[in-house]
């Protein structure tokens, strides 16, 4: 029986797809050059350009931190990166992150310097794209110009409307995961629609390079699983058919290559259909991930790296697990502000529209979901403009849903053009659009589930531990935005759901998402200012001996780590014995860094760094004498 699907790779307009992204291109490389290249957003891009800057040192042949300080701290205490971030093992520090990532960064560290940095992240944005775009084209049903629209949609949207742009100038190696997973789920979308056996190897080989930049991503593998399995046990098209849209030839047609599924071949026919897809995809995927682990066994001794060290989800027992998990579920799913009430105002239509779209309906009425969208749009831009500590309410702020409020056009639905149009592709664009939404969903479940607390918050724009998610739901909202879009389009007034109205409050929503990104990249342009500022102040200083009395302090100070002798200490007396160790070791005096509270009091003759307009760190630099540093510790 023969697909009449569309694959999603269908030529369109190439010159439109090469102009688009090359538009994106110059806009990313244009922000970074916007960007202080010696600084960074907070203290884990710093650990990870330590991580670089190590590897390089090292000659490749050794993956741990350079601890200059170490041979008067041979029992680690005053360790400038401690639990989580860093542990000592053996004598060595080592950073939490798998040095993969670091790694790959030294190419172009070493060809281009601090800009060479942001190579990965950049092009892990980018060519995130053409997967996304595929996606959305196969989302948008059968009528060719829809498709296309919502390929273009999905384009922009994922470029300049999410955090996607925000952490591709950003070193983290957030975008390179997306990317992978994208792609990963465009594989499985081949395979589940056309019986793709190159899609299904692709994604399992993709989904496995995922978890080379974010251990995490195993999630998405166990969550491709489940899918492939229930889409051959169900024989269709898709594991999650819409009620009341299911052809004969959906339930009928198998995965492999377009074979007829029995139906009178019993359980375990149906079976065997769902381990077949579900178990070359482990397989490869295990292949795939197999090198990561020997790599981190060689550099790390320790094959799953550092990240599964905690002892487990269950290891304070069920009530602090639950306790835990509500917790989780509040930073991933609802904040959106530091109150919650706003929050909710801002998430629950989110998360009530998206459950409707999984438990049989169609999707909830276009014009419904568009007022949503755009009000939340606006209000989302009037809180972020409003705040006086930005980055301080970002900790509170970190909802899937409070970055990108047209990613709500997700959960809009889509219907034919007209009532004898709706056929089988129309019927398998509508079921694939579902399976894409139930994978967000299942991923985004695991990592509530499983994830420790200390895991979902940090200075973040967006839910940066979700991100892979967001190019999923920009496909699954491209065909709505696109049916909005037929509204301007000449000859296309009468098509369905996509009044005046709705495509102005689309329009709106897409506005003030590209407006909330362009806010972040001015909060990340400040906060690289004001880092790069603080260590370039260091390093015009030379005291050999730094005491920090902030975890997050060391890792700031990329510039100098390898170089100088920075400790960490967090008490007065742990002062006084590391000033007591470097007094009898010759060093007349020390440089001693404060983060102060707000505007919080200096001495008199202290060096203050504020990130101003952020009102979120102010640091405190100070010369003392090492007989005398003990003294002068603060409460």
């Amino acid at each position: 029986m023969s697909r009449t699907v569309d694959s999603g790779d269908a030529p369109g307009n190439p010159l439109r797809r090469r102009l688009l992204t090359g538009a994106v291109v110059l806009i990313y490389v244009v922000t970074s050059l916007c960007l202080s290249p010696g600084g960074t957003w907070i203290n884990d891009n710093g650990l990870k350009r330590i991580q670089v800057q190590s590897v390089v040192a090292a000659g490749y042949a050794r993956y741990d931190l350079p601890w200059t300080g170490r041979d008067l701290d041979p029992d680690g205490r005053f360790a400038p990166v401690q639990p989580p971030f860093g542990y000592v093992v053996e004598g060595r520090l080592y950073a939490q992150y798998s040095p993969v990532f670091a790694l790959l960064s030294t190419l172009p560290y070493r060809g281009f310097g601090d800009r060479g940095l942001l190579f990965w992240p950049m092009l892990g944005g980018v060519l995130t794209l053409p997967a996304v775009g595929r996606l959305a084209r196969m989302c948008a049903g059968s009528d060719a110009d829809r498709r296309e629209r919502a390929r273009v949609a999905a384009w922009v949207i994922t470029a300049l409307a999410t955090p996607m742009w925000f952490y591709s100038v950003t070193f983290w190696e957030m975008t390179p995961a997306a990317c992978l997973t994208t792609w990963s789920m465009l594989g499985i979308a081949s395979y589940v629609t056309g019986g793709s056996s190159r899609g299904l190897l692709g994604a399992a080989l993709a989904a496995a390079g995922a978890t080379y930049f974010r251990d995490e991503t195993v999630l998405f593998a166990f969550v491709a699983v489940l899918i492939l399995f229930r889409a051959g046990l169900a024989g269709g098209v898709a594991p999650f058919p819409v009620r009341g849209h299911v052809t004969d030839a959906a339930r009928c047609e198998g995965l492999e290559g377009g074979a007829e599924f029995k139906r009178g071949g019993g359980g375990i026919g149906r079976i065997k259909s769902g381990l077949l897809p579900s178990g070359v995809f482990a397989v490869v995927f295990a292949a795939g991930a197999a090198p990561l682990l020997l790599f981190q066994a060689w550099a790390l001794d320790r094959p799953l790296g550092f990240h599964f060290d905690s002892g487990g989800p269950l290891a304070g027992g069920w009530t602090a697990y639950v306790l835990d998990r509500v917790t989780v579920a509040r930073r991933l799913l609802i904040n959106a502000d530091p109150d919650l009430m706003t929050s909710l105002l801002v998430s629950g239509p989110a998360l009530w529209m998206w459950g409707r779209a999984l438990i049989g309906h169609v999707g909830t009425a276009p014009k419904v979901v568009a007022g949503f969208t755009a009000a939340q749009g606006v209000l989302l831009t009037a809180l972020s403009f409003w705040r006086e500590r930005p980055l301080h309410d970002l900790l509170a702020s970190n909802g899937l849903f409070s970055a990108s409020p047209i990613l709500l056009m997700a959960f809009a639905a889509v219907r034919p053009l007209s009532a004898t149009s709706s056929g089988a592709a129309d019927d398998t664009s509508r079921r694939m659009r579902r399976m894409i939404l139930a994978v967000a969903v299942l991923w985004v479940a695991g990592y509530v589930l499983l994830s420790p607390p200390q895991n979902t918050i940090g200075v973040h724009w967006g839910c940066r531990f979700m991100l892979p998610v967001l190019p999923l739901l920009t496909a699954a909202a491209a065909p709505a935005i696109a049916q909005a879009w037929g509204t301007f389009d000449r000859g296309r007034r009468s098509e369905p759901g996509a009044g005046v109205v709705v495509a102005t409050a689309v329009g709106v929503a897409i506005v003030t998402s590209v407006v909330l990104q362009v806010y972040a990249l001015n909060l990340l342009r400040h906060r690289c200012r004001f880092n790069a500022a603080l260590n370039a102040e260091i390093l015009s200083r030379p005291q050999e001996a730094i005491l920090c009395r902030d975890w997050h302090m060391p890792q700031d100070l990329h510039s100098v780590f390898g170089d100088r002798r920075i400790y960490l200490v967090d008490s007065p007396e742990e002062e006084r014995d590391l000033c007591d160790r470097l007094a009898r070791a010759g060093f007349p005096d020390a440089l001693v860094i404060t983060s102060l509270s707000g505007r919080g009091a200096a001495g008199a003759a202290s060096r203050v760094l504020c990130d101003d307009p952020l009102n979120f760190t102010c640091v405190a630099i100070d010369v003392v004498p090492l007989s005398a540093a003990g003294d002068r510790r603060g409460p």
